[in-house]
């Protein structure tokens, strides 16, 4: 009681020891500032009167807004997880909030400070989910905007992966359904080496021809799009027949005929 006005003094992260002072009347319980987002901040206040000012408040920390999470961009892997990736563009954050938003439900998600990426098992083949972050300073109780809204498809992989081997081909058959704007990926190995990727397909049939003859593939098949795939099918595996040969050797017995000696005339 009996002050004049208060001195507020506020002070910017990396500058602590420079306090900008503002004036604020007597009786007054609060003061509103203006600041720039993402910022830390340090306050303190003492009151004053004619015969002088008291001790200084504890100061007290607090932070902006932090700015919003810049290019969302997201992945499903197999249908296992589906990755959601960022860019940090905030200093001030204590985590990030990620809503996830399906047919089924709408999930709240936490990531830690000064995270990039966020991995999300928690979700079913065939179902499309939604996902935004926003930059949290748990403390201050400020937060971002949320981004836009990406979204992914988890996928269903095909079944049933039958090959039947034939004369220079192989042909494929699978069965499956396939979403708008994927494909179908094969992939075989050769004999015991690695797997590489063939061609794409656009329904559930592939023939193989750069095949040769009694030579072992396995192969596999998935569904693919730019930013999902589901898991592979089960193995393929077949040996291709070598070629019947086309010619044929006729073989028949020789005749041999007797030479007649003719007497010879004088």
């Amino acid at each position: 009681y009996g002050e004049t006005g208060f001195i507020v003094e506020r002070a910017v992260e990396g500058q602590k020891s420079n306090f900008d002072t503002f004036n604020v009347p007597a009786n007054t319980t609060q003061y509103n500032d203006t600041v720039k987002p993402d910022t830390k901040y340090y306050y303190q206040v003492r009151a004053v009167c004619a015969d002088g000012a008291s001790a200084n408040s504890n100061c007290v920390v607090w932070s902006s807004a932090p700015t919003e999470p810049a290019n969302p961009q997201v992945y499903a892997s197999a249908s296992s997880y589906v990755k959601l990736t960022w860019q940090d563009t905030s200093q001030t954050e204590t985590q990030f909030l990620i809503s996830r938003a399906s047919m089924k439900e709408v999930a709240m998600l936490k990531a830690p400070a000064n995270s990039t990426s966020y991995i999300d098992t928690a979700v079913t083949p065939g179902i499309t989910y939604k996902y935004s972050v926003a930059a949290n300073n748990e403390g201050s109780k400020t937060m971002s905007d949320f981004t836009d809204q990406v979204a992914v498809t988890t996928l269903v992989a095909p079944t049933d992966l039958k090959a039947k081997a034939g004369v220079g081909a192989v042909t494929l058959e699978w069965k499956g359904t396939l979403p708008a704007g994927c494909y179908y990926e094969v992939r075989r190995k050769i004999g015991n080496g690695m797997f590489s990727n063939l061609a794409g397909s656009g329904g559930p049939l592939y023939i193989d021809k750069q095949v040769k003859p009694g030579t072992q593939y396995t192969y596999q098949v998935r569904v693919k799009t730019a930013n999902a795939m589901s898991d592979y099918t089960n193995n393929a595996a077949v040996t291709t027949p070598y070629q019947a040969s086309t010619s044929t050797t006729i073989n028949q017995p020789v005749t041999k005929v007797p030479l007649i000696n003719k007497p010879v005339k004088p």
